[in-house]
């Protein structure tokens, strides 16, 4: 991926990677400190394993050698500017090895007031900003379970009733769901809003016999309805 625009400032020497490791540990950096709110380069030839769960707000990550985000942890950067050189790589997970989906890498991109960038070729005022100038970005995430679904058949507003096409994995008895609108028909369902939730909600599974006339429930082939 490459973009037409990246970042760069006049401060501080940055905090430079003199070995590789994580950058959680200060033998890492040049200053023997984990780096707080200043900019930083994961220098050509190392390696750094970003495993913050919490993040101060760094000016600037320039990235020249590899620069990848924890598997096994919840990671969460706060920057100004990244900026992946040349030869660098920002990895976020790669396609034969995402982040897994229990797992989160956030990357929030901030203004942060008092700080000035240029562009490499000039421009000002540019970031926040994710810029590969010719380095190399890879983002891959595990997929997730399907959490939204397009209705069986349209309903409309004021309706009690959805009728959906798949099984929906994760969705409990009693929680609360975004529901798309077109003019007065609603035509999928698309989100479950899990954070709703208060412990009261209940798992559902789909009944082997009917509860009225105890015959087995069964779905027939190419329907979504089940049928006793």
């Amino acid at each position: 991926l490459h973009m037409g625009f990246g970042a760069q400032h006049s401060s501080a020497d940055p905090v430079m990677s003199v070995t590789s490791g994580n950058w959680s540990a200060p033998t890492t950096w040049s200053t023997g400190v984990v780096p707080g709110e200043q900019e930083v380069v994961v220098s050509r030839g190392t390696s750094v394993l970003y495993d913050m769960a919490t993040s101060p707000t760094l000016v600037q990550v320039t990235v020249e050698g590899l620069l990848t985000f924890s598997r096994t942890l919840a990671t969460r950067m706060d920057v100004g500017a990244i900026v992946v050189l040349p030869g660098g790589v920002f990895e976020v997970g790669t396609e034969s090895s995402p982040i897994p989906a229990d797992k989160t890498a956030t990357i929030r991109l901030a203004d942060i007031p008092g700080v000035t960038y240029t562009h490499l070729h000039g421009q000002t005022n540019i970031a926040p900003v994710l810029h590969t100038h010719g380095g190399t970005l890879d983002l891959h995430g595990a997929p997730l379970a399907n959490t939204w679904t397009v209705l069986a058949q349209d309903t409309t507003v004021g309706s009690t009733t959805l009728v959906v096409k798949d099984d929906i994995a994760g969705w409990k008895i009693g929680d609360t769901v975004i529901v798309g609108r077109a003019g007065d028909v609603i035509p999928d369902v698309i989100a479950v809003l899990k954070e709703l939730r208060t412990g009261k909600e209940k798992e559902f599974h789909m009944p082997k016999k009917c509860p009225v006339c105890n015959q087995p429930v069964q779905q027939i082939p190419g329907q979504v309805a089940y049928r006793c």
